[in-house]
């Protein structure tokens, strides 16, 4: 037999999970515009679940960064855009990369308010292949404009998901599941 489980609590949501709402003087949460409390700045998390191939691991990575860590440049009088670079690194205990990606994106928005919020945050999922053992994991998002970077690192395990063994994944708190190709997908 084949049992793989992938334990997921439904109430909770990852990429809402990063968040903390700021709190007022008399302790209830803020309403109304962004103050100076919101969501953190950049914010990741990173999970094992068995991978495609046998003695591998699926690391996901999630992340939630606010647009107010980004240059964003008006280009008309309704759209502003912003530019960065994510880039992710798993290297084993002896400095050797393993598995890396990196990409580009963009922002647009057409409120110069919005630009410098700490309320509205982006999130990005990067998924990779890596043989079972211990990691580092290294994050960086670059913005385009300003060339400044944020960067987090994160000690990380991928199991080793042996077929015909009970096992259980990283816990995910996650607001649904839908099927995608042969796994489900995390949101």
């Amino acid at each position: 037999m084949n049992f793989r489980i992938m334990l997921l609590l439904v109430p909770l949501v990852v990429t809402n999970g990063f968040s903390q709402q700021g709190i007022g003087s008399r302790g209830e949460p803020r309403r109304g515009p962004d103050e100076f409390f919101g969501h953190p700045s950049f914010a990741m998390r990173s999970f094992a679940f068995p991978g495609t191939v046998a003695g591998q691991a699926n690391i996901e990575i999630r992340l939630s960064m606010v647009y107010d860590i980004l240059q964003f440049v008006k280009e008309a009088p309704d759209r502003y855009h912003a530019a960065y670079e994510i880039t992710a690194a798993i290297v084993d205990p002896k400095g050797n990369e393993v598995a890396g990606k990196s990409f580009r994106n963009e922002i647009v928005v057409s409120r110069y308010e919005e630009t410098n919020s700490r309320q509205l945050a982006r999130d990005e999922v990067l998924r990779l292949d890596v043989p079972a053992g211990d990691y580092t994991l290294t994050l960086s998002i670059m913005d385009i404009d300003t060339q400044k970077h944020l960067r987090r690192e994160e000690e990380i395990k991928a199991e080793d998901f042996i077929a015909g063994q009970l096992q259980v994944s990283s816990l995910a708190f996650v607001a649904y599941t839908k099927p995608v190709a042969v796994r489900d997908s995390l949101n």
